[in-house]
Parts: structure tokens; sequence; C-alpha cells
């Protein structure tokens, strides 16, 4: 303490406090969002620190150090941990509330500042497991089986509804499968272009 003008006035103090204490209260304001920013309160109440690299000391420390522009004097905090083995010192020790805990006529924290106060629910599940053939999805592989007859069945028709030539080299007989092959394909997909773009989107 010093004098001004006959007055004294404080100077610097030490603070007994027990880390305990300490580490509940950073715990229970760890997770406050900054609302004009969105990101972590601790980002801009840790001094150099951020949330990241912020804990409960370093959080008092600077709320303690008087270069800061709201701190009246300088405050030195004492951790009970730091005490010598048999010390007979006394440390504050008081037992705040979780963030998801309220006091008398108060609430507990928002599920934005506090994830403890978040409902619980069941895990997020992925859709079942689907069925394959082949190492194809099981309706793919049954309706490109299906298309696959209906074009052999429609080739196979317009085979037969046809005078073969007496003497057919092996080019075109070729050109005859594949020409009435497509033709029947592509006659189909125009009769039915909606069946056709919801299979080849499958």
């Amino acid at each position: 303490s010093f004098l001004e003008n006959g007055v004294e006035y404080v100077e610097s103090i030490e603070y007994r406090i027990s880390d305990e204490t300490v580490q509940k209260v950073y715990n229970s304001c760890a997770g406050i969002q900054h609302t004009q920013t969105g990101r972590p309160a601790m980002d801009l109440g840790c001094g150099a620190y951020n949330a990241k690299t912020c804990d409960y000391r370093k959080w008092y420390a600077f709320m303690g150090d008087v270069s800061g522009d709201y701190v009246p004097f300088q405050i030195t905090y004492v951790w009970s941990d730091d005490a010598e083995e048999g010390s007979d010192e006394e440390y504050l020790r008081v037992f705040p509330l979780d963030c998801s805990e309220r006091y008398d006529d108060s609430y507990a924290c928002a599920c934005i500042d506090c994830p403890e106060s978040c409902p619980l629910t069941d895990a997020p599940t992925g859709p079942d497991e689907l069925w394959k053939i082949a190492g194809l999805y099981g309706v793919t592989f049954i309706v490109s089986l299906t298309l696959g007859l209906i074009i052999a069945v429609a080739i196979c028709w317009g085979s037969l509804g046809r005078t073969a030539p007496p003497n057919i080299c092996m080019p075109t007989l070729f050109g005859e499968f594949f020409y009435v092959g497509f033709r029947a394909w592509g006659t189909f997909c125009a009769k039915h272009p909606v069946l056709v773009l919801a299979l080849c989107s499958w």
C-alpha cells in the first residue's frame, strides 16, 4: 500500500486460492462464445493466449495483471498446489457449479456456451447396407439383367422375322446383329425416355 494526500491506497495484493476452485470457474466459462465474433470468448479474455492455449492459471494471471486496462492494482495469485508440504496457509476454496447447473433464481448456460447443457440424443447412424450381387447394387443388377434380356429377345425376334439370304458372310452377320440390336435399343429409349434417364442416373 502507499499514502497519497493522507489516504492509504492498495498497490498490490497476493491472493491465495485453491487450484481446484479456479479450475472449476475456468471450466464453467471456457465454452462461452463471443456474440459479435462467433468465436470463443477466451480468445479475447486470456491476454496473449487463445482459447486453445489458455488455462485457468493463465486466465487468472491475465485478469490480475495491472498492465491491463481494467485492473486497478496488481493481483498476484498464490496457488494451493504450489504450497510446501505441511504448510498451514489457508486458501480460498469455493465450489462453483458446472455450466450446466443453475443457481437459485437463475438459469444454466445455454447449449451454445455449454456443451453439457445440450440435449442428449442417439448418435446418427448411416443408411442400411444395401444388398449387392457381383459387386453391383441388387436393383442395378436386376434392372441391367432385365434390359439385357429384353434386348436379346428383341434381337432374336427381329432375326427370326427376316429371311436370311442363302449365302451370308460373317461380317454381314455381325453387321445385321448390331443393326437390329441398336435399333431395338434406340426405339425403346425413344419410347421410354423417363425410365431410361431414371435407370441411368441410379
